[in-house]
């Protein structure tokens, strides 16, 4: 039996994201790094290895590139803005003649490490009180959840994240179904 994904609720998704503080050069790359994981189910290293070109903001979608392979994805307004407002006020500020036309930089214009994208995470997850075991693949898990959860059709979600065979998204199903399996039992009087 294979161990089922952890997932955020709605509510500690949207607790996290708004966890960047936003009159801060450092909130206002996180916030856009952390809107556009969930807007894109992203691996982590989708997003620290993402340059500047593979952005179409004005098309309101994303490339992303991973094993060699590449795959569009749309993007949600609210990520659209969180990027617009990163480039516009806070990239150019970061770029140094070694950061190339990486997206993500740090603070000395050298592309975010995987090891630095996931300290921010969890930062931001402690700040907000949200489970411990949560980490950044957790967004990408609760991406795929919740496109499900509303109606969205398995061979989206898996194109979306990236994977070869639709098969893979059974997993979410199976969390989808032990949720529903729990609020039956302890809602239904003679469950």
């Amino acid at each position: 039996q294979r161990k089922l994904p952890i997932t955020m609720t709605n509510e500690e998704v949207v607790k996290l994201l708004e966890a960047p503080d936003i009159s801060t050069p450092k909130g206002i790359r996180d916030k856009a790094m952390l809107e556009l994981m969930y807007a894109t189910g992203a691996r982590v290293s989708e997003i620290i290895e993402m340059k500047t070109g593979d952005l179409s903001l004005k098309n309101e979608m994303v490339v992303l590139n991973s094993s060699g392979k590449q795959r569009l994805v749309p993007l949600g307004k609210v990520a659209i803005e969180a990027l617009y407002f990163y480039v516009r006020e806070c990239r150019t500020e970061m770029v140094t003649s070694s950061s190339g036309d990486m997206l993500f930089l740090n603070f000395y214009g050298q592309p975010i490490t995987r090891q630095g994208f996931w300290k921010i995470v969890k930062g931001y997850i402690k700040q907000c009180g949200i489970d411990e075991n949560m980490t950044a693949q957790t967004l990408r898990h609760s991406f795929a959840l919740h496109l499900l959860k509303n109606g969205a059709d398995a061979n989206s979600v898996s194109e979306m994240l990236g994977y070869s065979d639709v098969s893979s998204t059974k997993i979410y199903l199976e969390v989808m179904n032990n949720k529903i399996k729990e609020v039956y039992k302890n809602t239904h009087p003679r469950a």
